[in-house]
């Protein structure tokens, strides 16, 4: 799609943000005859989802077919120089009262072991965005979009396009918005006096050679010596997640811990760190959000939109498919409350 002219459009639901929230979302409206357009502000669909490690749980629910394989998966936890394949409960609340550190108590992970989760045949999940994009059609995606600013009365959404500014009619959004820049863009009071709390995360991504293909390894610490908390290994990338960048002693002990797995010498010693932040919001300022927002027919889904350290690949689509639903089921917003699957929705999103 190419909007050239200073003039509004009159969109019936408008998605913002083309990663694995968005497009499920646009999956899901394509079969139900709506007119919508997903707004993605990067030049082409983005891809990676800003970590190297991501797989299903379960099956992913899309109304189309995507060819996916089971492969086993290792979860651990790192204490003493060990790796403990059962964790018990002593490891699992020392490596939550580490996580604790950055996120809110209501978001903290489940250490738990599942023995096998679900990735594409192409062993990527890129593939599955762009099957959904596939799916989807072109024609339905804006690209180079910037969200600017979101009239909640008017219902009227800015967007920054090649140095023009575009105003968009709509009835409903749906936005996998980051919640803190999100509400940044919003003429909503109730939203512009939320306070949150955030701490810095960092990311380091790099590449293995001879990891066994057919193994998903977790590495949970729970050393409150160390900043890293998790090391996760997949398709020839691992992921480090830490509370501060590592330097070079502090990132052998990683490398010694993945040697225990039998992978091959020649790690690199200089890494990469990206900077994020992890958001904490408690649940019940969560749903608080979650119905305000929804009274100007706006609804957050995924995991950067709701900051909901919890939600998975799969529990993001079975969002989306479930907020679809509850729009297309009538175009009377104001008949919200009464709906009975709201609750549904609601749980989902606040979950």
């Amino acid at each position: 799609m190419k909007i050239t002219k200073m003039e509004n459009k009159k969109i019936d639901t408008i998605i913002i943000g083309a990663g694995i929230a968005g497009l499920g979302a646009g999956a899901w409206l394509k079969g139900s005859n709506s007119n919508f357009i997903i707004f993605e502000s990067d030049e082409k669909l983005p891809m990676n989802l800003h970590n190297g490690v991501h797989y299903f749980h379960e099956l992913p629910d899309l109304p189309f077919r995507i060819e996916m394989k089971k492969i086993n998966l290792t979860d651990g936890i790192i204490d003493g120089g060990k790796i403990y394949h059962e964790p018990n409960l002593k490891y699992s609340l020392k490596y939550s009262e580490k996580v604790r550190e950055i996120q809110h108590p209501s978001s903290i992970m489940d250490v738990g072991k599942r023995k096998s989760v679900y990735i594409p045949d192409s062993n990527t999940a890129n593939t599955i965005l762009e099957e959904c994009y596939n799916y989807i059609g072109k024609e339905k995606f804006a690209f180079g979009y910037k969200l600017r600013a979101i009239n909640c009365e008017e219902k009227i959404a800015t967007f920054e396009y090649s140095g023009s500014m575009i105003r968009v009619e709509y009835k409903n959004i749906i936005s996998a918005v980051p919640l803190d820049a999100f509400r940044c863009l919003l003429s909503y009071k109730f939203i512009e006096d939320l306070e949150l709390e955030f701490r810095p995360v960092y990311i380091t991504n790099y590449k293995l050679d001879g990891i066994v293909p057919n193994w998903i390894i977790n590495l949970y610490i729970p050393d409150m010596s160390t900043p890293m908390y998790r090391a996760s290994i997949m398709n020839g990338a691992c992921s480090v997640e830490s509370t501060r960048e590592l330097n070079g002693t502090e990132m052998a002990d990683v490398i010694a811990f993945l040697d225990l797995f039998h992978f091959k010498d020649g790690m690199p010693q200089q890494f990469t760190w990206e900077t994020g932040k992890v958001i904490s919001i408690s649940m019940d300022d969560r749903k608080r959000l979650v119905n305000e927002l929804m009274k100007k027919s706006i609804y957050q889904i995924g995991r950067f939109g709701l900051w909901n350290r919890k939600l998975l690949m799969d529990t993001t689509i079975k969002q989306a498919k479930a907020v679809v639903e509850f729009l297309s089921g009538d175009n009377g917003i104001a008949e919200i409350w009464n709906k009975p699957k709201w609750s549904e929705v609601e749980r989902l999103l606040v979950k």
